[in-house]
């Protein structure tokens, strides 16, 4: 089978190299069909690696679940445990690593720790225990031996029909029943909230609010709820504010007590200076400790790792996307008891602290946005912009509780707006960044630049959406060298090359010229909202270049001489969004009152939360 076969909630192909399945609890990386990993996650690596005798040519793919050649299935249930279905004989082998690592920043140090284990056999009951780490293998339906050699297993199943062999991961043991029919009750409610008549449509929607959903962890070790960037991003077990308010634009309409937890999280990054670092580390006190030891050997990582819990301190668009995410949870959910006396004084003190510079700040020469690989300074758009909205986002927060603090922030949103557009703008798009200081100005497109139009910050707003339609679309774009394969992240390449760093060094790569799509879901959002028909192209087009290249999960970059960054990413989510909120029509404002339309596509079906209440759209 070489042609793609797709609906809503499976994609049937050859069998592809790369995919995962991810719940609250676990992460199981594939390799055509081989596990090559079984992560928990906070606690590290359970299996290294399971094969099969078989040799599979085909394969159903969906969310949490792989069918091979009709003969194996494995499924990860809702809980901490997988279920492999077998039919006829087969052999198993696998490996066990209780394995914890540790990645130090900056000096990419890693550290391992590996933990001993037992194992013992209690009829069909295989229990492998170590000191924190426990998995127990059991075979239903099927006689069967296994070996051991040293940490390698072998076992030899031969089912009397169907054989179901369960890992469960804790002292709980859940049945194959139980297992199948959570998975079907999981896609039976990521097939029931949104349909319309275009398959590929429903389709993104499936695999990317499942991305979103997938992303959201408990600790196994550690007592959190957040929400994971992606399945790379558990070395140490880390959470982002940028990720994270992009991947709740999805989950805000769904599973809005996720983003509770996590802006609860998110709120103990930020210090009594308003500052907040791109991400929250999770650790044990060995590993903080451990950490520590290196940031005490080496300034670089003092630098990085202010606080213990900071990965890469003092971010300058972390803050401001606290305050939105704050804004963008009262507008879905109504729920004011967000709003402690902590939170409140927060948002007063980010947003405070550019107030007697007239609201307008200076980046200094630094990497410490999302922009992450690439220097800029001055005066950043994107920077400015996500200010700008945090300021009118809040603004709206406070009418209730001070107005003259609300009025206040009304006053920076229209300094800074004012200001953009006066000295930022050039003739059609706003630069990159402006810094006369050191005679640096950056006047291509950049992709980021679109969170102005997020804000209502452009005076010429049409002028500016022909110019990123015209230059980043690439089948728009003659001058870009590899035909039609998405939106460029910018236009032309960066031109400073002292500034760019590591993959951002090359052009098409990264921050240098990939497509994002991630920003592709944002500007999908902007289009659609306005009825712009370029809508289906910000879209679709970076879903049907993954499945061209077999990609089966939102991606988190890509360009055809690079290929692309991680699988699962979680940001990668946003055509969720773009669907509800720019197909739709539907943003609610601080109040719950909402409006919504017939989507461009044609005939659909919505369901979501508001404001406590469940909501039909027909």
């Amino acid at each position: 089978m070489n042609k793609v076969k797709l609906s809503k909630c499976s994609i049937e192909s050859d069998v592809i190299k790369d995919f995962y399945l991810s719940n609250e609890y676990l992460t199981v990386k594939f390799e055509y069909s081989s596990i090559k990993g079984i992560f928990g996650s906070d606690n590290g690596k359970y299996i290294d690696w399971i094969s099969f005798s078989d040799k599979f040519e085909e394969a159903v793919y969906y969310p949490n679940s792989i069918t091979f050649d009709k003969k194996l299935s494995v499924i990860l249930s809702t809980e901490p445990a997988l279920a492999v279905s077998v039919k006829g004989q087969i052999k198993m082998k696998l490996k066990v690593l209780f394995e914890k690592q540790l990645r130090i920043p900056v000096v990419e140090k890693i550290l391992s720790s590996i933990e001993k284990y037992e194992v013992h056999q209690n009829k069909n009951e295989i229990i492998i225990k170590g000191k924190s780490k426990r998995i127990s293998i059991v075979v239903e339906g099927a006689k069967f031996n296994v070996r051991r050699s040293g940490d390698i297993l072998a076992f030899d199943i031969n089912p009397s029909d169907e054989a179901w062999i369960l890992f469960y991961f804790g002292d709980k043991r859940p049945s194959a029943s139980k297992i199948k029919e959570s998975h079907g009750k999981y896609l039976e409610y990521l097939s029931n909230i949104f349909n319309s008549e275009d398959e590929l449509i429903n389709s993104l929607f499936v695999f990317s609010l499942h991305t979103a959903i997938s992303n959201h962890k408990i600790g196994i070790e550690n007592d959190f709820s957040v929400l994971y960037a992606g399945p790379s991003y558990a070395l140490p077990a880390r959470t982002y504010y940028r990720d994270s308010f992009w991947t709740s634009k999805a989950l805000l309409p769904f599973k809005p007590s996720i983003v509770k937890d996590q802006i609860q999280v998110l709120s103990d990054g930020i210090d009594e200076n308003g500052n907040a670092p791109s991400g929250i580390v999770f650790a044990s006190k060995e590993e903080f400790e451990l950490s520590r030891k290196f940031a005490n050997l080496d300034p670089k990582v003092r630098q990085f790792q202010r606080r213990p819990q900071d990965w890469w301190s003092d971010h300058w668009d972390s803050p401001y996307f606290f305050v939105l995410l704050v804004y963008d949870y009262l507008r879905w959910t109504g729920d004011r008891e967000i709003l402690t006396e902590d939170i409140l004084k927060k948002i007063r003190v980010i947003l405070d602290k550019f107030e007697q510079d007239k609201w307008i700040f200076f980046k200094d020469e630094d990497v410490k946005d999302w922009s992450d690989n690439v220097v800029r300074s001055g005066f950043v758009t994107y920077d400015l912009s996500l200010y700008a909205g945090s300021l009118i986002s809040a603004s709206k927060i406070f009418e209730s509780i001070d107005q003259n603090t609300s009025a206040k922030y009304i006053e920076g949103y229209k300094t800074i707006k004012r200001f953009m557009n006066d000295e930022i703008w050039k003739a059609d798009h706003f630069a990159d960044y402006i810094n006369e200081k050191i005679g640096k100005i950056e006047d291509h497109i950049n992709i980021d630049t679109v969170v102005t139009l997020l804000y209502d910050i452009p005076d010429n707003d049409e002028t500016f959406i022909d110019t990123l339609k015209r230059y980043l679309f690439t089948k728009n774009n003659d001058e870009q060298r590899f035909g039609d394969w998405g939106i460029l992240s910018v236009w032309p390449f960066y031109k400073y090359k002292e500034d760019l760093k590591f993959k951002s060094a090359f052009p098409y790569r990264y921050h240098n010229g990939s497509d994002w799509p991630y920003w592709d879901g944002i500007i999908a959002k902007i289009l659609l909202s306005r009825s712009d028909p370029e809508w289906k192209y910000a879209l679709l087009r970076s879903w049907e270049y993954s499945l061209s290249n077999k990609w089966y999960l939102p991606v988190e970059y890509y360009s055809p001489p690079f290929g692309r960054g991680g699988l699962l990413q979680a940001w990668s989510a946003t055509p969720v969004w773009a669907i509800v909120s720019g197909g739709f029509g539907i943003e609610p404002d601080i109040n719950g009152n909402f409006s919504y339309k017939t989507p461009p596509w044609g005939k659909s079906t919505l369901k979501f939360k508001l404001h406590s209440k469940d909501i039909e759209i027909n």
